[in-house]
C-alpha cells in the first residue's frame, strides 16, 4: 500500500445533493495515494442513510459528529 500523499477533507451538514456531486467529480480522479475524508457535521439520520446508498468507485473515510460544530471545527476534526 502506498503512503498517503494528500488528504481531502469535506465537512458536510445535511447537503447530500452537493456531496453526491463532489464524490462523483472525484471518482475519476482518485488515486491510492490520496485519501478523501468526509466529516458529517451533525447530519440527520436520513442524510446519513441516503449517503450510504450512494455508489462510488472508492471508499472515503467517514467521521460522524453527533452535533453541528461548524464547518471550520468539522474540518479540524477531519485533520486529526
Amino acid at each position: 500500500m502506498k503512503a498517503i500523499e494528500a488528504s481531502i477533507i469535506i465537512p458536510t451538514h445535511n447537503k447530500l445533493s452537493r456531496l453526491r456531486l463532489v464524490l462523483k467529480a472525484f471518482e475519476k480522479q482518485m488515486i491510492p495515494s490520496v485519501e478523501l475524508i468526509i466529516v458529517f457535521d451533525g447530519c440527520s439520520n436520513e442524510t446519513i442513510e441516503e449517503y450510504k446508498k450512494l455508489n462510488v468507485s472508492f471508499k472515503p473515510k467517514e467521521i460522524f459528529c453527533n452535533e453541528n460544530v461548524g464547518r471550520a471545527a468539522a474540518r479540524n476534526i477531519g485533520i486529526k
